[in-house]
Formats: structure tokens, C-alpha cells, sequence
């Protein structure tokens, strides 16, 4: 993958960065939970979340940032009583 490296202009550079922010990221989560969960509360929040814009607040050094993202889908199961898959 190395293999064909080669100098390039800042300018390419920006242009891929900026490229960047177009890919959907996807998270994988473990959960567990100390209430049952069954498939209707899955459910339940597969209908919510779907194309629902989200604030996640993070701290960069200092200064606490604000960054809006789109979450278009979430799905999940249920592993065994108290923990889902995501």
C-alpha cells in the first residue's frame, strides 16, 4: 500500500482533507445495560436516530467544541439480557 509514495502540492493535500468529511463513519458499540433490553427498545431507537441530526460535545485541550453530525441509521441486537450490539 506504501509502495507509491511520492511528493505532492499543499493544495492536494486540502483537497483531500476536505475530501474527507463526505465519508460516512461507522461505529461499532457494546452495551450494557443494568434493565433488560428487548428488540422493541431497539427498535425503538432505530426509529429515532434514523436521519437525525446530532451535537456531540468534546473537549479539545481547554476549550470545549460543539460539532454537529448526521446519524442516518443505527441498528442493534440484543447479545443476552442487559447487553446489545450495535
Amino acid at each position: 500500500m506504501l509502495d507509491n509514495l511520492s511528493r505532492v502540492r499543499a493544495s492536494a493535500v486540502v483537497r483531500m482533507k476536505a475530501r474527507v468529511r463526505d465519508y460516512v463513519i461507522t461505529y461499532r458499540v457494546l452495551a450494557i445495560t443494568d434493565n433488560p433490553v428487548t428488540d422493541d427498545n431497539i427498535k425503538s431507537l432505530r426509529e429515532y436516530f434514523r436521519n437525525r441530526q446530532v451535537v456531540q460535545v468534546f473537549r479539545r485541550g481547554r476549550r470545549v467544541r460543539r460539532r454537529v453530525s448526521m446519524v442516518y441509521e443505527l441498528d442493534g441486537r440484543v447479545v443476552r439480557v442487559g447487553l446489545w450490539s450495535s
